[in-house]
């Protein structure tokens, strides 16, 4: 079972994360939070405590570059015969900027950096900051919470750009675009951005406090705030230029969410995992206008598809 501790993400509604992630388990999600403590000393030599010989940093490295670059897989602690564990891990802290972590486990593997190995495109890549607090009970959180969508970024073809220099409307001379529109809605958690350019209309919905429920509710919510921009284009225009059906317009990116229903006491923190085939997904602390902080787990998407498709897909889940 392709899961997280025993946490199955496809109950989170999180099937493509649930792909990247793959077999990975929880400590492998926890790589930058629970590493093992390493003492930092000034010298490139550790001394090998089984036989007292000093073992130079350099050579460290160029056994590592070999091993990747000639027998073309990952290296571990069992690779280096003359290090005691503590050595070996001392080595890896020091050499961080030029070794990364293929896979948590027994033995850890690691590589270069920058050297492609057989499987890399299956494995994630992971960046975080801060500690995570109560991990399994975080990611435990969210089994129950309805998906949502939010940041959310569309496109038209029209005339608008055209109708608007001819009322006056000044425009970017680097790439002619109108820029300063914006739909003031009545919800002050919804701000909605417009990019019209010579052919292309560009519509970003920022609702990140309050996103959308990813069902046939939340959709008619997203269709009925777009048709009051829509409306609003129009009317710049006094009604004068051709705006297609709102239903037609095509979603090139939104963030897909589970945010947690608890709020979680401490600093913040974020992991990052991005995997060539599903794009990037993130785990950490939202800051909600009150100050708490609650978790939320999100996959970029990008569908490339209409409204109308996207409704037919929710229909059919």
């Amino acid at each position: 079972m392709n899961s997280l501790r025993g946490i199955d993400l496809s109950n989170y509604g999180l099937v493509s994360i649930q792909k990247v992630i793959g077999d990975h388990r929880l400590q492998d999600l926890k790589l930058q939070g629970e590493q093992d403590l390493i003492h930092k000393k000034s010298n490139r030599s550790v001394t090998d405590r089984r036989n007292g010989s000093r073992y130079d940093i350099d050579q460290f490295y160029k056994r590592a570059l070999y091993i990747c670059e000639k027998e073309k897989r990952p290296f571990s602690f069992t690779d280096y015969e003359n290090l005691t564990q503590g050595n070996f891990r001392q080595y890896i802290h020091r050499s961080r900027d030029k070794i990364e972590t293929v896979k948590k486990g027994r033995p850890t593997l690691y590589k270069v950096k920058g050297i492609e190995l057989a499987g890399d495109s299956h494995r994630i890549t992971n960046r975080g900051t801060g500690g995570i607090p109560e991990f399994d009970h975080l990611l435990e959180s969210l089994r129950d919470q309805p998906p949502m969508i939010h940041d959310i970024h569309l496109k038209f073809e029209s005339d608008v750009h055209s109708k608007l220099v001819s009322m006056g409307l000044s425009v970017n001379p680097t790439n002619h675009a109108i820029e300063n529109l914006r739909y003031a809605s009545l919800d002050n958690n919804i701000n909605t951005k417009i990019l019209v350019y010579p052919k292309l209309t560009l519509i970003i919905i920022g609702c990140t406090l309050k996103p959308f429920i990813y069902d046939i509710s939340g959709v008619l919510s997203l269709f009925s705030h777009l048709s009051q921009v829509q409306f609003y284009l129009s009317g710049l225009t006094n009604h004068e230029s051709t705006i297609p059906d709102v239903k037609t317009w095509i979603v090139t990116r939104y963030d897909f969410n589970k945010d947690g229903s608890e709020s979680v006491s401490g600093g913040p923190f974020c992991r990052e995992f991005e995997n060539v085939s599903t794009g990037l997904i993130r785990f950490y602390l939202k800051k909600m206008p009150n100050g708490e902080r609650i978790p939320r787990l999100e996959q970029t998407r990008t569908p490339g598809k209409s409204i109308s498709d996207i409704v037919e897909e929710i229909l059919s889940q």
